[in-house]
């Protein structure tokens, strides 16, 4: 999905960044039944461009290239990028 890569695109090429990390919270949130990251976070971390995004995770299933195998692929690479993230709960 076009929304998944860009996200996990930018999410690589800041690494090591907190908004980075609430992205990728975001991320799997988006793809699974995990909790997100909450919304103050969400507004003190990220700039607008990422709210954008995190604005269209929020209607994901409206996608036009929507595709649950393309959010397991996803949620794979967020947890090869940060592996404290696929043993949270949820």
């Amino acid at each position: 999905m076009y929304i998944l890569d860009k996200i996990i695109d930018q999410i690589e090429k800041h690494k090591g960044t907190k908004s980075s990390y609430v992205l990728a919270q975001a991320v799997v949130s988006a793809c699974s039944e995990r909790p997100c990251p909450s919304l103050l976070k969400m507004a003190v971390v990220l700039d607008d461009d990422s709210k954008d995004m995190i604005i269209r995770l929020l209607s994901i299933v409206r996608e036009s290239d929507y595709s649950n195998q393309d959010q397991d692929d996803a949620c794979s690479r967020i947890f090869s990028l940060f592996p404290e993230l696929d043993s949270e709960p949820g």
